[in-house]
């Protein structure tokens, strides 16, 4: 469809690398909190501009920033077109985008290219040759035949035993490692909790935890796994202020006083979405002031 709007593709961001020649300015990390709470709240809204470089890899023509708040949210993918174009009109198309943010782009996008189905291989007869009899086996004497079968019968019955007691031990051990999840996990109905922020899936609730922590406490919460999110309320000395969150909250302003009434009387509606830092506790990615 011509109008159709192009759709980018998913690039491992250990793919990529800087494009020979350009030295982008290496920014200190504070100064992409704001994009990185982008990145984490919405996703990466612009996609980043590459180069299809000879070894199969990726070269960055447009969009340092945006890597780069990728990687601090630590992301493994991002959102990326991709051009054949040679290195010298990638140097070309940056000098020109520096005065002309929209200059055109070189050389010809690369679709995402479609996996082919997998096609089960067949052995095919000749239409007009009658398919060969499989070749005949020597049928063992009877007594042969019926010493194997029972052989046969010992053996599997053997095999059987330890692997259905084996089976029968996971079954067991699943059962009780769901019951006890149960026990620690919150139960309360679905709410703003428990449905989180917007375009945020919740799959595990871990209760309330309201007294102060010991440090021990603080790094013995349970980590998410990739395409998880878990919804807990905390005290607040479970969270810290992240080192690449640069906002600061004016106390005195009007707002933050409307603010301060309306948790006080309302409590906080809207979760805070925090993320384990390098040290292993919770750090602030989007909700200072709440």
């Amino acid at each position: 469809m011509p109008n159709e709007k192009p759709v980018p593709q998913q690039i491992p961001l250990a793919q990529i690398h800087d494009l020979p020649g350009v030295d982008d300015p290496k920014l200190p990390e504070k100064s992409y909190g704001t994009l990185v709470s982008s990145i984490l709240l919405n996703g990466l809204k612009e996609p980043v501009i590459l180069r299809q470089a000879e070894n199969g890899e990726y070269q960055l023509i447009h969009g340092y920033r945006r890597r780069r708040a990728a990687e601090l949210a630590k992301q493994k993918e991002i959102a990326a077109f991709v051009y054949d174009m040679t290195e010298q009109e990638a140097l070309a198309y940056r000098k020109a985008q520096a005065t002309e943010p929209k200059a055109p782009i070189p050389g010809k996008r690369i679709e995402k290219s479609a996996e082919k189905p997998t096609v089960a291989k067949t052995a095919a007869m000749p239409n007009n040759e009658p398919s060969k009899p499989a070749k005949e086996e020597k049928e063992p004497p009877p007594e042969a035949k019926d010493t194997g079968k029972v052989k046969n019968k010992e053996e599997t019955v053997a095999a059987a035993e330890p692997a259905k007691a084996e089976k029968a031990a996971k079954k067991k051990a699943t059962v009780e490692k769901v019951a006890e999840e149960k026990k620690t996990e919150d139960q309360t109905p679905p709410g703003p909790v428990a449905l989180g922020p917007t375009g945020t899936l919740i799959t595990r609730l871990l209760g309330e935890k309201l007294s102060p922590p010991t440090e021990k406490e603080k790094k013995e919460l349970p980590i998410p796994g990739a395409g998880e999110a878990f919804s807990a309320v905390l005290h607040p000395a479970y969270l810290k202020k992240a080192d690449i969150n640069t906002f600061s909250v004016d106390r005195d302003s009007d707002d933050f006083k409307e603010l301060y009434k309306s948790i006080e009387r309302f409590g906080v509606r809207e979760p805070v979405i925090a993320r384990f830092g390098k040290d292993g506790e919770l750090e602030i990615i989007s909700g200072q002031r709440r």
